[in-house]
């Protein structure tokens, strides 16, 4: 635990600003076939809450303080959208989902409300808090778990590598294409030496899949 993190009374270094929205999200996550209403009413809940504590914890994100980004971002997460839908049934997936379909309300408003914080999520919210977790934090507590900070971001390690874009891909149904996708994301950040790049890129994707995935009604991306 580094200095400012115990004046601020912050937990150790696996229970920090990089990890917890991480982490609230997921179980949230996997809540939310308990909850009535499903994702109507989780998926809108879990994003806020991750947004609030990545704006509580922004102070911890040193690796952020300059926002500028390569602009190979763009085309990279293009493409990973384009292996994200052209692998689709070319191998199984961990799991069968309907996906979410937000216009089934009757009511067209709360229909593209729906579909609107969930592309907004996905694509403001999700990859800032992905890649704080598996580029920034995973990557580096790999590599030293008495404290991540010490180890500069980019910093490579085979066995974080593979670490990371495995699981990183069995976060996802679509395992292999999350596996490519994690590989692709690290590549940048083990160029670049910085996440922003990544975090554009990651957020690309998620923006260019869910116009796919409203244009083309092709909810199980969803």
């Amino acid at each position: 635990m580094s200095s400012s993190d115990e004046a601020r009374g912050e937990p150790p270094d696996i229970l920090n600003g990089h990890t917890l929205p991480f982490i609230v999200f997921i179980a949230l996550t996997a809540l939310t076939p308990l909850v009535p209403g499903g994702v109507f009413v989780i998926y809108p809940l879990k994003t806020v809450l991750a947004a609030g504590m990545l704006w509580y914890f922004r102070r911890d994100y040193s690796e952020l303080s300059k926002w500028h980004f390569h602009w190979l971002a763009l085309p990279v997460g293009l493409l990973v959208t384009l292996l994200w839908v052209g692998m689709d049934g070319f191998y199984p997936k961990t799991a069968v989902a309907e996906g979410f379909n937000p216009f089934t309300t009757g009511a067209p408003g709360l229909d593209w409300l729906g579909a609107g914080i969930r592309l907004g999520g996905s694509t403001l919210v999700v990859p800032v808090m992905e890649e704080l977790f598996w580029r920034s934090w995973l990557l580096r507590f790999l590599i030293d778990r008495d404290d991540f900070r010490r180890v500069p971001v980019g910093r490579f390690s085979g066995f974080g590598f593979c670490v990371s874009i495995l699981l990183f891909g069995l976060e996802h149904d679509r395992w292999l294409a999350g596996i490519l996708a994690g590989a692709i994301y690290a590549a940048l950040v083990y160029w670049r030496k910085e996440i922003r790049t990544a975090i554009v890129a990651h957020a690309v994707t998620n923006f260019a899949l869910g116009l796919y995935v409203i244009a083309a009604r092709a909810w199980t991306f969803w």
